[in-house]
């Protein structure tokens, strides 16, 4: 199993990072148990080069490869498609995710409208 875990925290080694940490320790302990195969995968997403989302609606209207935007949310995509899970993992603001977490799911508007 291909496990992508995306770390909205600025902070390495923060409390989301080492939270995120003892999952994934857990899950490297169940998959050698169960003797079946893990890769896990971390980005963290607030070094990662994501500018905020223009809301021009080019991915809707010609696709998501035409994107104005020149950042590494391509990258990121495909290393989304390649996982077949997905941990979303960031602080609390104010009872919401975090700007860096929210400048990432933006761009991918275009994945829940179709």
């Amino acid at each position: 199993m291909n496990i992508l875990n995306s770390n909205s925290s600025y902070r390495k080694d923060g409390n989301t990072d080492r939270t995120t940490q003892l999952l994934q320790a857990r899950l490297e302990s169940t998959a050698r148990d169960n003797h079946e195969p893990l890769v896990l995968d971390t980005l963290y997403l607030g070094h990662i080069n994501i500018e905020p989302c223009w809301g021009c609606r080019t991915c809707f209207d010609k696709g998501e490869e035409f994107c104005p935007i020149n950042d590494d949310m391509s990258e990121i995509k495909a290393r989304m498609k390649a996982a077949d899970a997905l941990i979303l993992a960031g602080p609390v603001y104010v009872d919401d995710v975090n700007g860096i977490m929210k400048n990432w799911i933006d761009p991918l508007a275009h994945v829940c409208h179709r």
